[in-house]
C-alpha cells in the first residue's frame, strides 16, 4: 500500500475491484480517518489521471486532473476544490534520465506559488528542495526536505 500527500490530505492507495474500466485504466480507492474518502482512476490510452475526494455523502471536496506523457508521468495538472473552482495548477519537469527535476505550481491567477526541485546523488538518491513565492517572487529561504510528499501535487515524487 502507498501513502500519499496532496494538498494536505493523506491518501492511502488500495485496489478497487467493484469498477468496471476500459483496456488500459485502472483505478485506486482510499478511505481516510476523517470520513473521506479518495478514488483514483488512470487511463493510460487517453493519458488522464483523475483524483477526487469526497465526503461520506458523496460531497465533492477536491479534484485533480493530471495529463501524462508516454511513459506515464504526470506532465501537467489543475486541482479543483468541491464547487469546481480552480485552485492551483502544476507542471513537471523530468532530466534526461527520466526522474523528476523540478514541480512548479502556479495559483488560479497563473502566478509561481511553488517550486519543488530534485537533485540526485551518484547513487541516484533524490534530495528535494522547495522554494515558495508571492507575487511571483521567490519569498524566504531554500528548504532542503526530507520528504518531499508533503509538498507534492502529484503521487509519484
Amino acid at each position: 500500500m502507498k501513502t500519499f500527500v496532496l494538498a494536505g490530505v493523506v491518501i492511502a492507495s488500495l485496489p478497487l475491484t467493484s469498477r468496471a474500466l476500459p483496456p488500459g485504466a485502472y483505478a485506486d480507492d482510499a478511505d481516510h480517518k476523517d470520513g473521506t474518502y479518495t478514488t483514483t482512476a488512470r487511463d493510460r490510452d487517453s493519458r488522464k489521471l483523475i483524483r477526487e475526494t469526497k465526503r461520506r455523502n458523496d460531497t465533492l471536496v477536491m479534484r485533480s486532473e493530471f495529463s501524462l506523457d508516454q511513459f506515464g508521468r504526470e506532465r501537467k495538472g489543475r486541482v479543483y476544490d468541491g464547487q469546481k473552482n480552480l485552485l492551483f495548477t502544476s507542471e513537471f519537469i523530468y532530466n534526461d534520465q527520466g526522474k523528476a527535476q523540478e514541480e512548479r505550481v502556479y495559483n488560479a491567477q497563473g502566478k509561481l506559488v511553488r517550486r519543488l526541485m530534485y537533485q540526485y546523488d551518484r547513487f541516484g538518491k533524490s534530495k528535494p528542495f522547495c522554494a515558495t513565492y508571492q507575487d511571483g517572487r521567490p519569498i524566504g529561504d531554500l528548504v532542503s526536505l526530507d520528504d518531499a510528499s508533503a509538498f507534492s501535487t502529484t503521487s509519484t515524487h
